[in-house]
């Protein structure tokens, strides 16, 4: 990895028109910049890159699961969030261009990454190793994190798509459990008896549990 590293390092040094700039943002740090055909884009915030870090590692930490697969490296920011959130967990980064970790260690110090033992980047150009990874049979003991930004410079439109429908997918489920647990916790909060207490009243009878899901609109009437 090193010898890749040390090439793809030359070769951006060389480069006219590098793929992949760094920009200084208003807390002193690095973001790294990139382009495409939509446009120029940033891997990480402009402003402050470390607090955009930190709530990303709030928004995926599971305190129940101790196994992250992680893709997308840009400059490790979100990457050493997850690390201080938690020191016992076990990181597993996937990155399918070289060019990406060069910017990352001209940018900053990572001696997160490098001395610790728990966290290990992988090179992965075509993301086959992470596959093998997740269809494995315990990744349900594992936590999945997509870096949006790093969903941008896969050159291969098959696995982007695949894999933006996967974020989606899941951005959805965890914006849904956190309301969920909300409406949980307010229930539990103001809940005034349970619902054993009903038992011997409706012993013997039928009834209809009415919630209040997104098919109750088509079924009021039928109700």
């Amino acid at each position: 990895l090193a010898a890749l590293i040390e090439k793809e390092q030359e070769k951006w040094l060389a480069a006219e028109n590098p793929e992949y700039w760094l920009e200084p943002t208003n807390s002193g740090l690095f973001t790294l910049a990139s382009r495409d055909v939509k446009g120029m884009y940033y891997f990480h915030s402009n402003w402050n890159p470390q607090l955009e870090a930190v709530e990303f590692a709030n928004y995926y930490y599971d305190m129940t699961c101790g196994n992250y697969i992680v893709l997308g490296f840009g400059l490790g920011y979100h990457c050493e969030a997850l690390v201080n959130m938690d020191e016992d967990i076990c990181i597993n980064i996937y990155e399918n261009d070289l060019s990406v970790v060069v910017q990352a260690m001209m940018a900053n110090n990572l001696g997160w990454l490098w001395n610790n033992e728990n966290v290990n980047i992988i090179y992965d150009n075509d993301f086959s190793t992470m596959s093998k990874e997740l269809s494995k049979t315990d990744v349900e003991d594992k936590v999945f994190v997509i870096h949006h930004p790093s969903l941008r410079h896969i050159k291969n439109s098959e696995i982007r798509a695949k894999l933006e429908h996967i974020f989606i997918r899941d951005s959805g489920i965890r914006n849904q459990r956190a309301l969920m647990e909300s409406n949980f916790n307010s229930n539990i909060r103001n809940k005034t008896d349970v619902i054993d207490v009903l038992k011997e009243r409706f012993d013997g009878k039928h009834g209809i549990i009415v919630a209040a899901g997104p098919s109750l609109d088509n079924n009021v009437e039928q109700l």
